[in-house]
């Protein structure tokens, strides 16, 4: 499936949703993403979820690690 499929699946999506690439970069995110955060989803786009996040970068990179092997 491509990024863009995930996305377009992600905007059908009732919960906050984030498409990330394998290197942290948010790709797209869907309008409970917007709603939750108050952040127009646009701005996210392009960013790196650990500066996103309150969350360590390590902790974030080592569950983007996990991710991309499951």
């Amino acid at each position: 499936m491509s990024v863009e499929a995930y996305a377009e699946v992600a905007a059908l999506l009732p919960d906050p949703t984030l498409v990330v690439s394998g290197d942290g970069r948010i790709v797209s995110a869907n309008g409970a993403v917007e709603d939750r955060l108050g952040v127009d989803r646009s701005r996210l786009a392009g960013a790196y979820l650990c500066d996103v996040v309150t969350d360590r970068r390590d902790d974030v990179a080592a569950y983007l690690r996990a991710c991309t092997r499951s």
